[in-house]
C-alpha cells in the first residue's frame, strides 16, 4: 500500500486548524490537560533541568499559611480560599478534559468525512466521555511524573559520580526513559481516540491503544520527533514575537521620556504584559490544536488503513533498488 507521507499528515492538520479557528478555543483549554506526544515530557524535563528554585517559594507559602491560620478570622479566610481554589481547579479540569475530547471528535470527523461537524455535538461527546478521558489523562500524568522522578534521581547520582561509565549508562537510561515517555504519550492519545471515536470503555480503549501503538511503533516515533521539531519552531516564533510586541511599548516609553507623562510607563508595562499573554495563549492554542489534529490524523489512518512507517518504506525501496 502507498501510504500518505508525513507532509500530508502535517498539511491536513494545518489545513483543519487554520480554516476552522474555532478549534483554537478548544486547543487553548485543552492545553491545561497537557499536550500529546513526546514534547509534553520534554517540557517537564527542561523545567526539571532548569533548577530547584521552587523550594523557597513553597517555604514562603508555608510560613504565610502558618501565620494566616493563627487567628479565627484568618482560618475562616483560608477555608474560603480553599473552597474557591478547589472550585476553580475543578472547573478548569472539566473544561480542559471536555475541550480535549471535543477537539478529538472534531478532528476525527473532519479526517473521516472531510466536513466540519456540528460543534455542539462534538462538545457533547467530550462531556459524555469526560470521566474516561480524565482517567486516561491522570494515568498518563502519573506515569510521566514517575519518569521525571526517576530522571531526577539519575541526575543526582550522575552529579555525584561523573565518570565515563556513568556517562554511558546515563545516555542509555535517558534514551530508555524518553522512549518510555513516548510510549505512554502515544498510547494515551490512541486510547483517547478509541474512547471518543468508537466510544470504547476505559480498559478496552487502553488495550486497543497499546495494540495500535505496538503495531506502529516507528510511525509513532517518527511523528513524535517531527512534532518536537515543530515545538522548537514554536519557540523561535515566540522569541521573535516577544521582540515584535516590544515595539509599541518601546514607543510609549520613549514618548513618556520626552513628554514627561510618566503614566505612559505604566500603560507600556500593562500593554506589554497583555500582548505577551495573548501571544503565548494564541500560539499555544494553535499549536496544541495542530498537534492533537496530527495525532488524530495518524490514529485514523493507522486504525482504518494500517499506515506503514516511512523509514520502513524507504528501506524497502532501497533494498529493491540494491542500494542496501
Amino acid at each position: 500500500m502507498l501510504e500518505p507521507s508525513y507532509r500530508q499528515a502535517l498539511s491536513h492538520a494545518w489545513k483543519l486548524v487554520w480554516h476552522h479557528k474555532l478549534l483554537w478555543i478548544f486547543g487553548l483549554f485543552s492545553v491545561l490537560a497537557g499536550q500529546f506526544g513526546l514534547n509534553n515530557f520534554l517540557g517537564q524535563f527542561f523545567v526539571l533541568a532548569e533548577g530547584s528554585g521552587g523550594g523557597s517559594s513553597w517555604r514562603i507559602a508555608g510560613r504565610w499559611l502558618l501565620e494566616a491560620t493563627q487567628t479565627g478570622e484568618g482560618l475562616l479566610l483560608f477555608l474560603w480560599l480553599c473552597v474557591i481554589l478547589v472550585s476553580l481547579i475543578a472547573l478548569t479540569v472539566g473544561a480542559a478534559v471536555a475541550s480535549q475530547g471535543t477537539l478529538i471528535a472534531l478532528a476525527a470527523s473532519w479526517f473521516k468525512k472531510q466536513t466540519f461537524p456540528n460543534v455542539r455535538k462534538a462538545w457533547r461527546l467530550g462531556v459524555k466521555h469526560f470521566w474516561r478521558l480524565l482517567a486516561i489523562s491522570v494515568v498518563e500524568k502519573i506515569l510521566l511524573a514517575l519518569l521525571i522522578a526517576a530522571l531526577a534521581f539519575l541526575l543526582n547520582i550522575y552529579a555525584v559520580s561523573e565518570t565515563t561509565l556513568t556517562s554511558v549508562a546515563m545516555v542509555v537510561l535517558l534514551s530508555v526513559i524518553l522512549f518510555t515517555a513516548l510510549v505512554i504519550s502515544a498510547v494515551g492519545i490512541y486510547s483517547a481516540g478509541y474512547v471518543v471515536v468508537e466510544e470504547r470503555g476505559l480498559f478496552d480503549a487502553l488495550r486497543r491503544g497499546w495494540h495500535l501503538f505496538s503495531r506502529h511503533i516507528l510511525v509513532s516515533l517518527e511523528l513524535s520527533l517531527i512534532l518536537v521539531l515543530c515545538n522548537f519552531l514554536l519557540i523561535l516564533i515566540l522569541f521573535a514575537g516577544s521582540y515584535i510586541i516590544l515595539i509599541p511599548t518601546t514607543l510609549l516609553t520613549l514618548i513618556a521620556g520626552f513628554s514627561g507623562y510618566l503614566t505612559l510607563l505604566k500603560v507600556a508595562v500593562v500593554l506589554n504584559t497583555v500582548l505577551f499573554v495573548l501571544l503565548i495563549g494564541i500560539t499555544g492554542a494553535i499549536f496544541n490544536a495542530f498537534t492533537t489534529s496530527a495525532w488524530i490524523y495518524l490514529f485514523m489512518k493507522m486504525h482504518h488503513e494500517s499506515l506503514a512507517s516511512r523509514v520502513v518504506h524507504w528501506l524497502g525501496r532501497a533494498v529493491r533498488r540494491g542500494e542496501v
